[in-house]
């Protein structure tokens, strides 16, 4: 394979990789990254297996795989359960053979989370519901008004209405 393209891809997905802090995020480049490999290999000019693996074992991406090397389990995990990464899938071997070879650099600078954060509707959902709280039917009692009270207000009311007609007649 031409080392410029291997060298292109390889700094594509380095850059890409820079700000990743998640294993899901790692997936996910390199699913875009397979894709563009795949896309280069459509005509048949090139395997796509030996090109992803010429690109995932250049000096560029050695010192930004090494962070991701500590979580091969939950990688591989995440690959083979979700179906968002099913296309790795084909690549497993490849990827789990580079993975392999690189030492886990623990680096307190880097802090990758192996565990997949939830997604943005179920964030969204539930900060609806703690914003809006549990809906609640407040039923406002009317203590002022009891059945003596009424009585009363219609007998003076009644009582007014006599008078006034007595006066105006």
């Amino acid at each position: 394979m031409s080392n410029s393209v291997v060298r292109q891809l390889a700094i594509d997905f380095r850059d890409s990789l820079s700000y990743v802090r998640t294993v899901d995020g790692f997936l996910i480049k390199l699913g875009s990254l397979i894709l563009r490999i795949e896309d280069h290999c459509s005509n048949g000019a090139c395997d796509p297996e030996e090109l992803l693996n010429d690109v995932l074992r250049s000096a560029e991406l050695k010192k930004y795989l090494e962070k991701f090397s500590c979580f091969k389990g939950d990688i591989y995990e995440a690959v083979m359960s979700d179906p968002r990464h099913k296309k790795i899938r084909k690549y497993l071997g490849v990827l789990r053979g580079v993975l392999e070879e690189i030492e886990c650099v623990h680096s307190e600078a880097v802090d990758i989370v192996p565990v997949t954060p939830p997604a943005l509707w179920v964030k969204e959902r539930a900060e609806e519901k703690y914003a809006r709280g549990p809906i609640e039917i407040i039923h406002e009692s009317v203590r002022w008004l009891n059945l003596e009270k009424v009585l009363i207000i219609l007998l003076i009311s009644a009582a007014i209405i006599f008078l006034l007609s007595i006066i105006l007649r």
